[in-house]
């Protein structure tokens, strides 16, 4: 049975330990939340609100896959779309020449109005460790390229924290998109009772779902039924190159919601074992993901089809997360693109620089084979998306941003360039990115433009459909004007200026840094 959103309930599992470690861990998050609340609220408190907002002129995209049509005036009232009147010149005269009012009007004439976007597959980050920076930061870049919705795969920032951040982003008391926290799971080798029981309690904590890693086939069956009679989605992440765990196929049998990247679904169709070296080890990231990118060139073509049929047909959706692998096809790209200067915080940067202890940092003896076996790899891979799309399967869209030169927000939009070169045309990928998403996310009145829904929109300078790099932060003459989430209207311009001037003063800080370091070794 497909499993829809989920609720949350307050934990119902106890378990012992001294009374002084659950003290030490109350005191650990309530600072937590406090650093990261500060972060998430600092400089504008939400989107403006009004009560009654009229978007007028703008020439809409619904997010079913439909054509664009208009213009029309789109009416929001109490976060939601109360009505979508026609504005051009036969609709007008049949309609008495009347135009709706507002408290507030955004005057859309010659501008594109869309559903707001959903990062399926986001990793929000935690404020500390060797992330240590605010998620306001990501936030608003998110919400700067039109992103109203993220589901965070790992709640890596913390479940405590992302459910408070959840609870006051839907009151609009800060400024972020709507949060679905998944939890990644943790334990492979449990036994059966002890993954079931793991499975209730994070029901019992708030996640949203499960971020699943690769698991064997009897233990990923019993999550997904436990998961399943709980009223939580999985979002799996099978371990690539490890023959032994579940395959995609296994997922989808067992009702999982929906494959992150592209890991189990080459296994399905490989006769054989992957062609490892004889001095292959699973745990040297550089040789994983080499090898990785070698290995849909293994796959039986009709074997393959196979599968991608009864993929489809099982209802699994698939997150391809293109983006955040494009480094491994063109590292020197990656590495350079020309957002970096103005909207890449150094500490983000430097912990994508190469180095054996961050995860994602592999790239220290990267070769021009890699790159061409990554390109070879990209090629097949995106045309099994492609196929699995034609035989009726649902694609979705995550940027996976945060890791490998993949910069929030800009790598969402780079994610949907990336599914036209899949061999998508722009209606159908903003479709994956707006209602299909909304589906598998097990939302209802999300993702379209339609009314009744929630007011997720944006207002765009520009045709998408014409060109999808209209969609990206601070283009020329053209972007994103407005994001609006719930009807509390965002200005994407002012979002950018707020995030370059965090990555000025972290710069300035880390120059201070240094020199007082070099002063110090001086004496």
């Amino acid at each position: 049975m497909r499993q829809t959103a989920p609720s949350s309930e307050r934990s119902s599992r106890q378990r012992t330990r001294p009374a002084h470690h659950d003290l030490a861990r109350l005191a650990l998050i309530l600072a937590s939340l406090l650093v990261a609340i500060a972060g998430a609220s600092a400089s504008q408190q939400g989107g403006d609100e009004v009560g009654r907002l009229v978007i007028r002129g703008g020439i809409l995209i619904d997010g079913t896959g439909t054509p664009a049509r208009g213009p029309v005036d789109i009416v929001v009232e109490g976060g939601r779309i109360t009505a979508i009147v026609g504005a051009d010149p036969v609709s007008v005269a049949r309609g008495g020449g009347e135009r709706p009012s507002g408290d507030r009007t955004i005057d859309a004439a010659g501008l594109y109005v869309l559903p707001g976007f959903i990062d399926m597959h986001a990793h929000i980050p935690s404020g500390r460790g060797q992330r240590p920076f605010s998620p306001d930061y990501a936030y608003k870049l998110w919400l700067a390229h039109g992103v109203t919705t993220l589901r965070d795969a790992g709640t890596g920032a913390g479940l405590e924290i992302l459910s408070e951040h959840r609870r006051r982003s839907l009151a609009n008391e800060i400024v972020a998109p709507r949060i679905y926290p998944y939890v990644r799971w943790r334990g492979a080798n449990m036994s059966i009772d002890e993954a079931r029981a793991r499975v209730r309690e994070l029901k019992a904590q708030g996640a949203a779902g499960i971020k699943l890693g690769g698991v064997y086939p009897d233990l990923l069956e019993a999550i997904a039924d436990e998961a399943d009679k709980n009223d939580l989605p999985i979002a799996q992440h099978n371990s690539h190159t490890q023959r032994g765990n579940a395959t995609a196929l296994d997922a989808a049998r067992a009702g999982v919601t929906s494959i992150e990247h592209w890991y189990g679904v080459p296994e399905t169709a490989i006769l054989d074992r992957q062609n490892f070296p004889n001095d292959y080890n699973q745990s040297d990231e550089l040789a994983r993901f080499r090898y990785a990118g070698r290995l849909w060139r293994e796959v039986d073509p009709e074997l393959m089809q196979q599968a991608l049929e009864e993929l489809a047909a099982e209802g699994i959706a698939w997150d391809p997360t293109f983006s955040v692998y494009e480094a491994n096809r063109d590292l020197s790209r990656a590495r350079h693109l020309p957002w970096h200067a103005r909207y890449t915080l150094p500490a983000l940067y430097g912990f994508w620089e190469p180095s054996e202890e961050n995860h994602g940092s592999y790239h220290h003896e990267w070769t021009s084979e890699d790159e061409a076996a990554w390109s070879q790899n990209f090629r097949i891979w995106m045309d099994s998306l492609r196929a699995f799309a034609k035989v009726g399967g649902k694609v979705i869209t995550g940027s996976d941003a945060g890791s490998i030169y993949n910069l929030y927000g800009f790598g969402y939009i780079r994610e949907l360039e990336l599914l036209q070169e899949a061999g998508f045309r722009p209606l159908q990928v903003i479709r994956a990115a707006t209602s299909t998403s909304a589906e598998v996310l097990g939302e209802e009145d999300l993702g379209q433009v339609r009314v009744g829904f929630l007011a997720d929109l944006i207002v765009v300078n520009g045709n998408p459909v014409k060109d999808l790099k209209v969609l990206f932060g601070d283009f020329g003459s053209g972007g994103i004007r407005y994001t609006i989430k719930g009807g509390a209207v965002f200005d994407a311009a002012r979002l950018l200026r707020e995030v370059g001037e965090m990555v000025t003063q972290a710069r300035r800080r880390a120059t201070t840094e240094g020199e007082q370091r070099q002063d110090s070794k001086g004496k």
